[in-house]
């Protein structure tokens, strides 16, 4: 259960990245800016064949930093976060407001409610 936690968390924690690249007819100079973001990867059928399910995979495909750049806190924030995840998974039932509720892709995924949500205290 933990490492399903680990994983989902994985998504959550992606950087901006510069590198030098040609795609067709595309260059992308060195120093530019790319933002990549979960939605264009996870949401690209070339990728995941079904790109609306949830899939373990689709969380371990974009990291946080990599090589000289890596951010020291990385596992301190992985760590504290899938913890207090975990934690209110184990003692707390949660709920949807709106279950129903739409997502709009233009340019970015966004909730049109803000997704609340109901908390309890589990046994109650």
């Amino acid at each position: 259960m933990l490492e399903v936690f680990e994983r989902v968390l994985e998504g959550v924690f992606g950087l901006p990245v510069e590198f030098p690249c040609s795609r067709n007819t595309n260059n992308i100079s060195y120093g530019l800016k790319i933002l990549s973001t979960t939605y264009i990867i996870h949401y690209n059928p070339e990728i995941f064949q079904d790109p609306t399910s949830f899939t373990i995979q689709a969380y371990t495909y974009l990291s946080f930093g990599r090589g000289p750049r890596l951010c020291a806190g990385h596992q301190l924030a992985k760590a504290s976060t899938c913890s207090l995840a975990f934690r209110c998974d184990m003692f707390y039932n949660w709920s949807f407001v709106y279950p129903d509720e739409t997502v709009s892709m233009v340019p970015l995924p966004f909730l049109s409610l803000g997704m609340p949500i109901k908390i309890s205290p589990k046994g109650s």
